[in-house]
């Protein structure tokens, strides 16, 4: 089985690459700046220096960051009424083991990891009957109680 790996956003790229690239030119002006001019002066430059540097790549990354705003799953998930059953399926951006389900009041409310946290409004007649994540999509099979009594009984 080949497991895929989650695609980053390139927003997010762009500010790791920006950040590594502003470290390494940090490490090289001090570097440069210090072997050049020895002493207090090569101290007091190298740290203008880096504040300097410091200062650019936090603006670059405001930059990436207003350019390239990160990807927000906005949840619409699909809703099919089976006559006994409504089942509700949606992609959730979380591991499969962070993933619960309650309904509650007429409300099917869905948390995962990474802050995930939804809500879907249902009739009140309803209990949660299965929860499956495969592959980051989510399936909660409700039951409708009146059909549940009828079965009792």
């Amino acid at each position: 089985m080949v497991k895929r790996q989650a695609e980053m956003p390139i927003g997010e790229f762009l500010n790791y690459v920006i950040l590594v690239l502003g470290i390494v030119a940090m490490a090289i002006v001090l570097t440069l700046l210090i072997r050049v001019q020895r002493g207090l002066l090569g101290i007091v430059l190298g740290a203008v220096a880096v504040v300097l540097l410091a200062y650019w790549i936090s603006e670059l990354r405001k930059i990436v960051k207003k350019e390239f705003p990160s990807a927000q799953i906005k949840w619409t998930p699909d809703l099919f009424d089976k006559g006994d059953e409504i089942i509700v399926i949606g992609m959730v951006p979380s591991p499969e083991s962070r993933v619960r389900a309650e309904f509650r009041n007429g409300v099917l409310e869905i948390r995962g990891g990474q802050g995930f946290h939804e809500f879907v409004k249902l009739a009140d007649a309803l209990r949660i009957k299965e929860v499956k994540c495969v592959n980051r999509v989510l399936q909660v099979t409700l039951a409708k109680k009146s059909l549940l009594n009828v079965k009792e009984q």
